[in-house]
């Protein structure tokens, strides 16, 4: 575990230097051994040396130095069990143990692994219990910052009867109520060397055997749900705007703890920001911008998680309208600012500024032999990665944004091969969501009347009726002798009014003037007209039919 160089290193920091590439607990242990070997020595010479010569003064500090150097490799070896003493490659040979060669993409800007790595490994064991199932998925892309995600599987189903579809259903996710996703037959199977039926292949299949569509197919979707409308992005804006105030009153560069993976340099988070800015114009043109620009001006910006809650509660959703206004009042006070404060006025201000703060920086960049998108993604893929270990994980790589699914899964496409169902082929999706519910409440606050609504009900097409008769439970036609709809007899209802029924007089189906007819209006009551006919088994029979409804003559 421990090399020369790493016992050089330990050394070194035993003896007061500063050494980039250790780890904090190392570091720590390093000096309590120092510590405590410096007491031992005063104990057993009585609290001072027995010569103020420096030669002896030379060796006890040697001796201190090496004695702590070995107790801190053998203090460190007592706590290798413990996940959270490891370095960042110590801890990425134990994911390799595993048989998970992709951890590497989880890392800091230097050998001290970050929290969200050590909880990864203390849960691989239980996402490889998982592991092939949709659920493992979203787990282990937690872990990547991808937060908001749904897993999809496909079915392939009959459109119509010459045609095919892929229908997606969610399965696994961490959104709410996810839609189905209906694709095309060829967009799925175009360019897939495995999907070895054509779409009429499948459909003679379907007419001659019968197979049961619609069936599941090998087909796995991964869709993100990219949401660019969280506090993170006001908070990110209000650091970079701090560190270039204090860089401004003090002639400092502020802490270099964001690395650029590209150059393999470490550098202020100013500087990483400055360096997207000043390739992004190189091949943008910017629009007319606004009176104000997003960017936290509150006062809780060292606890980061204090903002995020100030923030969800001033956008939560207002239930009226005087409560949206309010809102509106306290998000512009408290998460914008005005323009002329921002210190990026003009387009040329980030080259200017960058070749002031770090001239050397911006040289490797012009330099660079990526293209300036790819150029941009990677450094906005590094942004991103500050965000999520500084910030909050939840953060989306803003290049997903820009330059679509395939840029953004170019490093996560690994992942989720190694965790997905090992006879399944991945489909990636993508979702962009502004959705914040401050600004896109709509409140119906006024309560307009309701309109009375009125429609006639015209119910006298009973051609295929039976006729009425004098006795209500006679069940025969042959005694059924007097018709009731005849008006003279005025036992029921008169013809022209209601028909009873019709059979032995279709003539009453036309005979009667529209405006004889019952419209309803909306208030409620009921009339019920009782019919019993002599046939029984008629699908024409009225029995007892309520009419809903009040009547209007």
């Amino acid at each position: 575990m421990f090399t020369v160089d790493n016992f050089w290193e330990i050394l070194s920091a035993a003896s007061g230097d500063t050494v980039s590439g250790m780890t904090e607990v190392l570091d720590s242990l390093a000096k309590d051994s120092k510590a405590k070997a410096k007491l031992y020595f005063d104990f057993v010479f009585g609290g001072a040396p027995p010569t103020e010569e420096d030669d002896w003064l030379r060796l006890r500090e040697f001796l201190l130095d090496w004695y702590a150097a070995h107790q801190t490799i053998s203090s460190a070896s007592s706590k290798i069990t413990d996940v959270e003493t490891l370095s960042n490659p110590d801890l990425d040979e134990l994911f390799r143990s595993f048989g998970f060669n992709y951890s590497t993409q989880l890392k800091g800007p230097d050998d001290n692994p970050i929290v969200l790595k050590i909880n990864f490994f203390l849960d691989l064991v239980n996402l490889y219990k998982r592991k092939g199932t949709p659920q493992a998925i979203v787990e282990v892309l937690q872990y990547y910052g991808v937060t908001k995600l749904d897993i999809y599987e496909f079915f392939i189903k009959l459109e119509d009867a010459n045609s095919l579809i892929f229908e997606g259903t969610a399965i696994a996710g961490t959104t709410t109520n996810p839609s189905n996703l209906i694709f095309e037959y060829d967009r799925l199977t175009d360019g897939d060397p495995h999907w070895l039926y054509t779409e009429q292949q499948i459909l003679q299949l379907q007419q001659i055997n019968d197979i049961n569509l619609p069936s599941k197919t090998p087909y796995l979707g991964v869709r993100p749900v990219a949401s660019i409308d969280g506090a993170e992005i006001g908070i990110l804006i209000r650091l970079v705007q701090d560190q270039f105030q204090y860089y401004l009153d003090n002639g400092v560069v502020p802490t270099a703890n964001a690395e650029v993976s590209e150059i393999g340099e470490v550098v202020s988070l100013l500087e990483l920001y400055l360096s997207i800015v000043y390739i992004f114009n190189k091949q943008y043109n910017v629009g007319q911008t606004g009176d104000s620009f997003i960017c936290y001006d509150g006062t809780s910006v060292v606890n980061i998680s204090n903002v995020i809650d100030e923030f969800e509660t001033v956008t939560s959703r207002p239930l009226v309208r005087s409560e949206i206004l309010s809102k509106l009042t306290t998000f512009y006070d408290g998460f914008t600012r005005e323009n002329p404060r921002n210190f990026l006025q003009n387009r040329s201000d980030a080259s200017t500024f960058l070749g002031v703060i770090n001239p050397t920086y911006k040289s490797a960049l012009d330099s660079s032999t990526l293209t300036d998108s790819e150029l941009m993604f990677s450094l906005m893929k590094d942004l991103s990665a500050w965000v999520r270990i500084n910030l909050g994980y939840g953060f989306v790589n803003m290049g997903f944004i820009m330059f679509g699914l395939d840029s953004f899964f170019e490093d996560l496409k690994p992942v989720i091969n190694f965790f997905k169902p090992y006879r399944a082929r991945l489909l990636l999706l993508e979702l962009l969501q502004i959705d914040n519910p401050l600004f896109n409440t709509i409140i119906v606050e006024d309560d307009p009347e309701v309109p009375k609504v009125e429609f006639p009900i015209y119910d006298f097409v009973t051609g295929d009726g039976h006729p009425c008769c004098t006795e209500q439970n006679i069940d025969s036609t042959d005694s059924c002798t007097v018709c009731l709809d005849d008006a003279t007899a005025n036992l029921y209802y008169q013809r022209d009014t209601y028909d009873c029924c019709s059979y032995y007089d279709l003539g009453a189906v036309s005979d009667i003037l529209q405006n004889d007819f019952f419209p309803f209006i909306e208030e409620i009551r009921s009339l019920s007209v009782v019919c019993i006919p002599p046939d029984l088994d008629s699908t024409a029979i009225v029995r007892n039919e309520v009419l809903e409804g009040s009547m209007v003559q």
